[in-house]
């Protein structure tokens, strides 16, 4: 029987070995933490009130790459999907108007820096951050961001940002668009108005009455009642509120004009979208 051959690797060989292992895992460390640096950076200036200034604006281009591009995914309550994307350039334009989306003050705020992984000179990261609309100090929207970045060693010191990747999914939703259907009496001149509406993560839906009488036969002037609230409609269009009680008469008081309106569905979306539910509904549509 022959005896099998070992082999042994030479103490020497086997230190250089370990020790090459060691100053791989310590060299990377430093990098790691350098990395996460400019991530905090990032984070600081992109969540919550930042990226108001150009002072903050000037700390996130910082660890930014003259190179960069992102993609945005924006995902509504309703399915309705949104996409930007473009370079660094573009990226500076999405931040300044990040915090204005119309009336909207945009707030973000950081969850957790999920994973972080490091493969050579690149380092890859997950970040977790919740964001919400808010119009007047109301919320209007709220839903998660799922951030994706890639940073990329530049030299020996400093590393920087060069790939974005967002998906941001609405979860609630309390103003947007409304659904207006109506139902016309039989037996009298009101008509009834089933209005749907966001509410959070699902929709409401509210029914008002309209009390509608034409002031004069065929002049066209209509007294429109709803709720604590009188209107008075006119053949020019014109769309008044009513300050006093007088109703089809001359009024006393000077009545606030509030819109125009060519026919009743425009009429009732003036009414509806600035007394009825004038935080909830944004756009009026009619089934």
């Amino acid at each position: 029987m022959k005896a099998t051959a070992r082999y042994m690797i030479p103490e020497g060989l086997l230190l250089l070995f370990l020790l090459g292992i060691c100053s791989l895992l310590a060299a990377q460390k430093p990098a790691t933490a350098q990395a996460e640096q400019m991530l905090q950076l990032f984070v600081g200036g992109y969540v919550s009130s930042g990226a108001k200034t150009e002072e903050q604006l000037k700390t996130i281009m910082a660890v930014t790459d003259p190179g960069l591009t992102f993609e945005i995914h924006t995902v509504a309550l309703s399915g309705n999907k949104k996409t930007r994307n473009g370079d660094a350039i573009a990226w500076l334009q999405f931040l300044r108007r990040m915090h204005s989306e119309g009336s909207a003050d945009v707030l973000r705020t950081l969850k957790k820096i999920e994973a972080i992984h490091q493969r050579s000179n690149t380092i890859y990261a997950n970040i977790h951050i919740e964001f919400s609309y808010q119009v007047k100090n109301r919320v209007v929207v709220r839903g998660d961001e799922h951030l994706s970045v890639l940073l990329r060693k530049v030299d020996d010191t400093q590393w920087r940002i060069v790939d974005i990747r967002s998906l941001m999914i609405e979860t609630e939703k309390f103003r947007g668009s409304c659904l207006c259907e109506i139902f016309a009496s039989k037996t009298s001149t009101s008509l009834s108005a089933k209005i749907t509406m966001p509410a959070g993560a699902n929709y409401r839906a509210s029914t008002v009455v309209f009390e509608i009488q034409e002031c004069e036969a065929h002049q066209q002037i209509y007294l429109i009642r709803i709720s604590n609230y009188e209107f008075k409609w006119m053949a020019t269009g014109q769309l008044y509120l009513l300050k006093d009680d007088k109703q089809c008469a001359q009024s006393t008081v000077e009545p606030e004009m509030i819109g125009t309106a060519l026919d009743q569905k425009e009429v009732l979306s003036i009414i509806i979208k600035k007394y009825l539910f004038e935080f909830e509904c944004a756009q009026i549509t009619f089934k």
